[in-house]
């Protein structure tokens, strides 16, 4: 168990000489886990909305972890993440376009999974999983919440449709997935996703779904490409992987400002998101201001 998992675990073990605040926020928590004993009939009220029986299972993840969160962001030793949470939420409006191009699902999964605190990158994630015994979680929601653990925002390409499944390809390899997404997006041979894919939670196939609304990047293959090529965060943070980039960025809220920088529209359907530009090149970003350029550090030619 790491750092901080284990100062509220203790804070947990004497929750009765704690104070008020505390204990109020840890009995609510656990009426939210104790709540979603129901969750069955939860998600076949989602399926009956018209989602599909795989989104639901996470839509209703989803929905009780943010309540779970809620309520636990009360303990001081998840300051950092309540401060540094609050501050994304002002500064970036989830809630999709018109108002962001930041997704409620974009948002959730990063403040969930990929908002890494302190030398053991401990996320909101993490910390859950380890206090899973106490809070009461049950089997399904600690297996949602692995996904989510799990996954990150990754970029995929495009390879065309095979019945109602879109076939992706991850660009830093060769592995070829099947994908449902949920927004009704289908797309076209050979466009370019920015998105979190999650595995299937509810039968023995090998299908995947698209969590968040796909960001179509609208930079080329080729382009992005020799972004990966260069490494141009290896500048800044010589030790991070390809895998570590992806999900934790340069900074806190690196893929959040490059999703804002690159905005650059909506599908007629309101299904997908159009970015255009490269992390580190701003010229190419529709939002680009060349007066900060602390959160996408720029590309410095040797």
């Amino acid at each position: 168990m790491n750092k901080i998992a284990i100062k509220l675990a203790n804070r947990f073990q004497k929750i009765k000489s704690s104070s008020q605040v505390d204990l109020l926020a840890y009995k609510k928590a656990k009426q939210v886990v104790a709540e979603a004993s129901s969750s069955i009939q939860q998600v076949e009220q989602l399926v009956s909305e018209g989602l599909h029986p795989q989104h639901a299972y996470y839509v209703h993840s989803q929905n009780v972890l943010s309540s779970l969160i809620e309520y636990l962001l009360e303990f001081k030793e998840l300051d950092r993440y309540r401060q540094i949470m609050t501050d994304a939420e002002d500064e970036y409006m989830p809630g999709g376009p018109p108002m962001s191009p930041i997704t409620h699902s974009f948002f959730f999964c990063w403040a969930l999974s990929d908002l890494a605190v302190g030398l053991q990158k401990e996320t909101i994630a993490t910390i859950l999983l380890a206090l899973a015994p106490q809070i009461g979680l049950s089997k399904g929601l600690i297996l949602s919440l692995n996904h989510f653990n799990d996954s990150k925002m990754g970029l995929y390409k495009h390879l065309g449709i095979n019945e109602s499944l879109i076939s992706l390809q991850k660009l830093n390899s060769n592995e070829t997935i099947e994908c449902i997404n949920p927004t009704g997006y289908q797309g076209q041979r050979g466009e370019l996703w920015f998105a979190r894919i999650l595995p299937n939670l509810i039968a023995e196939e090998n299908t995947y779904i698209c969590f968040t609304t796909p960001y179509v990047l609208t930079s080329s293959i080729e382009d992005w490409n020799a972004f990966f090529d260069r490494k141009s965060w290896v500048t800044n943070k010589k030790h991070l992987s390809y895998n570590q980039f992806m999900k934790y960025g340069l900074s806190h809220h690196y893929w959040l400002e490059y999703v804002m920088q690159s905005y650059q529209g909506i599908s007629a359907s309101n299904t997908a998101i159009f970015l255009q530009g490269l992390p580190d090149c701003g010229e190419t970003r529709p939002h680009f201001s060349p007066e900060n350029t602390t959160r996408l550090p720029e590309h410095r030619p040797n």
